[in-house]
C-alpha cells in the first residue's frame, strides 16, 4: 500500500536509505509504501555539525500519512464523491477533501504568479 511521507521540518529533508538519496522538501511529502516508510522513519537521523565540532540532534519531523482512497480501492468500494470544480469521482469523501485542497494550493500559486509578473 502506497502512502505518503510528509516533511513538516522548517528544511528540506535529505538522507541516505538503503543506498539512495531520499529528498523531502519542507511542507511537502513523497510516496513509499508503507513498510518502506515505517523503515525510513525509523531509521537513526544523523547528528547535525554546529560549531568548533560539536553536533547536536537533528530530529525527523517527517509523518506518514495513508491515502484513503487506496485503502477503499482495495476494499472495492464504489466511487461515491464527485469534485464539482472537475467532475473527478472518489471513493472516499477523504479522497474527495485532498484532491480539492491540492486544486486550492495549485489555483494560490497560479494567483500569486500571476499578481508578480
Amino acid at each position: 500500500m502506497k502512502v505518503k511521507v510528509w516533511n513538516d521540518g522548517p528544511v528540506d529533508w535529505v538522507e541516505e536509505f538503503k543506498g539512495d538519496v531520499i529528498t523531502i522538501p519542507r511542507g511537502e511529502y513523497i510516496d513509499m509504501t508503507r513498510s518502506r516508510a515505517v523503515k525510513f522513519l525509523s531509521q537513526f537521523a544523523p547528528f547535525e555539525k554546529v560549531v568548533q565540532g560539536q553536533s547536536r540532534p537533528n530530529p525527523k519531523k517527517l509523518r506518514i500519512e495513508a491515502d484513503p482512497e487506496e485503502d477503499a480501492k482495495r476494499k472495492d468500494q464504489p466511487l461515491r464523491f464527485t469534485c464539482t470544480a472537475d467532475d473527478t469521482r472518489y471513493r472516499t469523501q477523504e479522497g474527495l477533501k485532498n484532491h480539492e485542497a491540492a486544486l486550492a494550493r495549485a489555483s494560490s500559486g497560479k494567483r500569486k504568479r500571476a499578481s508578480n509578473g
